[in-house]
């Protein structure tokens, strides 16, 4: 006679084993692909998906008999692909990648759409880039666990299957790895499948998301690229997507699928690129899809190894039903010569575009960019200051805000308005012709951020006058005087028509302000209640983030000055405080050794620029 009891969970009385197969298999669909919206300071959201949840469905496996024959049969559980550090292991003296879990998930998704992931970031990662350079020449530097040649051996493991491949996200610190996965991405010499009949098709046909990342910002405010002697772009992007022997002059589909496109702090043959994405937005009308590539970022490139001003150009052309644009410190290379034959040309149309992000550490350059696109139908507008933090010279946005506004920035100038007690830019006046005629770019704009954006009062004002349908404005970091210029604008006329009064933004219902200093509560203030006064009778939801705290009956004053808006104050300085406390004994940042006055760190990237040349 047997004695013992039975698994819980394998006895029939168990509720969860009394569903109908299917829905178990859907319950794992959901615990697996299914999580929680993230954050936009969450450190997956440049990922496919979770990777905490790879491990759920070998978990699900491992519960008992039946859920396992449910799992093993249930192959869209195991089509997200990840391989992260973690998975780099050591074996006599040797280290290695391990690739075990990778294979297991390709075996069992059968011929599912794959997602795949490679994270080959260290957070304890000491912003060396030893392999480029060498271990002996920097003895102690701080070794990265993930090398190149497990970037080649990953993908050479993948390609066989690249015919399934859905979004494909390669994530690094160092450039090495980066490289041996371009290069990789570049080679025509793409494996085939053991015993397969036939070569792999052409084209990723599935393929809809590719984004390749080298996270480290810092290095994009360099003037030139390192380690130098990995700068040039020997291979044609992603040729290994398209089979053998492909002409990529003639007009072909060979990603027919492409919907967004990252490459931040990686550069490739910017020529072959916008042949490449027009075959793509080609592909799409062909097999009357929606929409050709509807996202593409550029970020983090050093000046020189972004695309020359033709090259921009052609990628913007290429690219005619994007919906989403993102340039940060990259864009166009500043060339005289270019930017004096391309003042003349068209702006570019986009139609379909509705969302610019632009960050930028020249305000003149990134008023080009804008310069370049015709987007009628934009709605959402981030500009955020992205200069190096250690530099203590502000970049003054007045260009930038005046052509969002006024839709010109050639015409227009800036004098010091010299006086006593005036210093910095709140001491700049705007003047400008009065001839000139206003054409703002973006007039049905809805919402706009702007992070760290300085400049003197009157550019916020004519940025404002320019946007009559805005109805979301978030502040971060940003001078107080951007908050005065809400206020209503006095037009002087004739003595017949008198003084005609105006209020900027009139249909704004959400106002946010990050970094709120302390007497911005009385400008908030002031600026609601003028406007109300003068016919603003829309409820507006402020919130207002402080850096420090606020007395009660200062809030008091401002609801009362404000009428009908909704309020929510926070203090930002709180969390900054518990920072502070952890890192105490950090000391000056600016001391011997603080965070940006590394010994160290300049060092090693001295020598790396004196090595390049």
């Amino acid at each position: 006679m047997r004695t013992g009891f039975a698994h819980p969970l394998s006895h029939p009385a168990i509720p969860i084993n009394t569903l109908p197969v299917e829905l178990l298999s859907h319950v794992f669909n959901l615990s697996t692909h299914a999580y929680a919206e993230l954050k936009p300071d969450d450190h997956h959201q440049d990922s496919p998906f979770n990777p905490e949840s790879v491990t759920i469905p070998t978990t699900l496996a491992s519960v008992s008999r039946h859920w396992r024959n449910v799992a093993l049969s249930t192959p869209s559980i195991w089509t997200s692909l990840c391989i992260t550090v973690d998975d780099v292991a050591y074996s006599d003296g040797t280290d290695i990648i391990d690739m075990r879990r990778l294979v297991t998930h390709l075996v069992r998704a059968r011929n599912l759409p794959l997602d795949i992931l490679i994270d080959a970031r260290d957070p304890d990662w000491d912003f060396s880039e030893s392999e480029e350079y060498g271990y002996e020449l920097y003895p102690n530097s701080c070794e990265h666990p993930f090398r190149s040649k497990f970037m080649t051996q990953i993908l050479d493991v993948l390609f066989p299957h690249l015919h399934k491949w859905r979004s494909l996200a390669i994530l690094t610190d160092t450039w090495a790895p980066m490289y041996a996965a371009v290069r990789r991405l570049g080679s025509t010499a793409a494996p085939i499948p053991l015993g397969a009949a036939s070569p792999t098709p052409i084209g990723a046909p599935l393929l809809e998301k590719l984004t390749l990342m080298r996270c480290n910002e810092f290095i994009s405010h360099a003037p030139e690229f390192t380690p130098r002697h990995l700068k040039d772009p020997v291979y044609a992007p992603f040729t290994a997507l398209f089979g053998e022997d492909v002409d990529l002059q003639l007009p072909m589909n060979l990603l027919p699928r492409l919907r967004s496109l990252t490459l931040s702090g990686v550069h490739v043959n910017w020529s072959t690129l916008s042949h490449l994405l027009s075959g793509s937005s080609t592909a799409a009308r062909d097999h009357k899809a929606s929409y050709g590539l509807q996202t593409l970022e550029l970020s983090y490139h050093c000046p020189d190894v972004r695309p020359s001003h033709d090259e921009f150009h052609r990628i913007l052309r290429a690219c005619p039903d994007m919906r989403k644009l993102v340039i940060k410190i990259s864009g166009p290379r500043s060339n005289a010569e270019e930017r004096e034959n391309g003042d003349s040309e068209e702006p570019i149309s986009l139609p379909l575009l509705e969302e610019i992000v632009l960050a930028y550490n020249d305000a003149g350059e990134a008023t080009k960019v804008l310069s370049l696109i015709h987007a009628p139908s934009l709605k959402t507008l981030v500009i955020e200051d992205g200069m190096h933090p250690a530099n203590p010279v502000e970049e003054d946005s007045g260009c930038l805000l005046a052509y969002c506004g006024r839709g010109f920035s050639e015409d227009h100038f800036y004098t010091s308005a010299i006086s006593s007690g005036s210093h910095g830019l709140e001491s700049l006046t705007f003047q400008s012709s009065s001839s000139t005629k206003h054409n703002p770019p973006f007039p049905l704009l809805e919402h706009l951020t702007l992070n760290r954006v300085k400049a003197c009062p009157d550019p916020f004002k004519d940025l404002f006058q320019g946007l009559p349908k805005l109805r979301r404005l978030s502040f971060s970091h940003t001078p107080i005087h951007a908050l005065e210029a809400l206020l209503p604008s006095q037009l002087l006329h004739d003595s017949e028509v008198g003084t005609i009064v105006t209020v900027p933004c009139p249909d704004i219902d959400s106002l946010q302000v990050f970094g709120a200093s302390n007497d911005a509560h009385h400008t908030v203030g002031f600026v609601m209640s003028e406007r109300t006064r003068h016919g603003v009778s829309n409820t507006c939801n402020i919130a207002l983030h402080f850096t420090s705290e606020i007395p009660p009956e200062a809030l008091d004053i401002m609801v009362d000055m404000c009428g009908n808006a909704k309020f929510s104050v926070a203090e930002m300085y709180t969390d900054l405080d518990w920072e502070m406390d952890d890192e105490s004994d950090d000391g000056d940042p600016y001391a011997p050794g603080g965070a940006f006055n590394d010994l160290e760190f300049d060092e090693f990237y001295t020598q790396s620029a004196l090595l390049s040349h």
